[in-house]
């Protein structure tokens, strides 16, 4: 069930979290920037995202993870493929015999739930995380920035085929810059 407008607002008006008058700043602003009004919020430092996830969590009725809390190996997180991922606001953060952690934003997603169930072949444990912490966490798909310009580099001086791997190179800093919202680039 996702949360509306209104739920959102009596969950943090409400309680007094922030006010009225900030609540109906963010959902224009939301609306204007096409931003989710969660993170915005958050973003706006109305709240912290942590705070939030532990609101919505309890009003979903279900368990809340804190991503930016967990280390997520590069096996567990493969095991849903980026794209899939990034449709279905999901990340896995944890696996052990019997069980796989899901976190995602979207926690009545039960057809995913149950595909991924018989996919895997493992029970699935749902966890509700903001959807500023699956943002984040999906940037681990691009691994380490560091690691993949020496690969490149390390291809440029041995291959032939320079020209394809200085495109590589140039995409990678453009993708970079643009997940992190860079305004500039200097090479």
């Amino acid at each position: 069930m996702k949360i509306t407008e209104e739920e959102l607002k009596k969950l943090l008006v409400g309680p007094g979290h922030i006010d009225e008058v900030q609540f109906k700043v963010a959902v224009e602003e939301s609306k204007k920037e096409k931003i989710p009004l969660e993170s915005l919020v958050v973003k706006k430092g109305l709240i912290l995202d942590e705070q939030l996830g532990k609101v919505i969590a309890d009003r979903l009725d279900c368990l809340f993870v804190d991503l930016k809390k967990k280390k997520i190996t590069n096996d567990v997180l493969t095991l849903i493929p980026e794209i899939v991922a990034r449709s279905q606001k999901s990340i896995v953060f944890e696996r052990t015999k019997e069980t796989l952690k899901l976190a995602t934003s979207n926690p009545d997603n039960y057809e995913f739930i149950k595909l991924l169930e018989e996919k895997i072949g493992l029970k699935v444990e749902v966890y509700y995380a903001t959807p500023l912490g699956v943002e984040e966490s999906l940037k681990d798909y691009q691994g380490d920035l560091k690691e993949q310009v020496k690969k490149i580099v390390q291809e440029l001086t041995t291959n032939s085929q320079s020209e394809k791997n200085i495109v590589k190179l140039v995409n990678l800093f453009l993708e970079y810059a643009h997940d992190n919202s860079a305004s500039d680039i200097h090479i």
